[in-house]
């Protein structure tokens, strides 16, 4: 994985976290507000990480009879700064 890849998966997080919470503000806003530069990216980033584009996991997270599938890859290393030192 390359670190643009990886830093556009935690903007994706970001965004999915903020849908799970209920925040119903559009999508576009809430993708820009992370740090995407643009629509097409956040939803190729929104897709590889897991597997739905934003509209349908907002529509899943939504409706409390559909259960998410877990994320295609189950966690992202952590960034550098997260990691425990040595």
């Amino acid at each position: 994985m390359n670190f643009s890849a990886f830093v556009n998966g935690l903007r994706a997080e970001q965004v999915a976290d903020q849908l799970k919470s209920g925040d119903r503000r559009d999508l576009l806003e809430l993708a820009f507000e992370a740090g995407f530069a643009s629509k097409a990216s956040f939803n190729r980033a929104f897709r590889a990480r897991f597997g739905l584009s934003p509209s349908a996991f907002r529509r899943k997270v939504s409706d409390p009879e559909n259960h998410l599938p877990p994320p295609e890859s189950e966690a992202l290393p952590a960034p550098p700064s997260a990691r425990p030192s040595a």
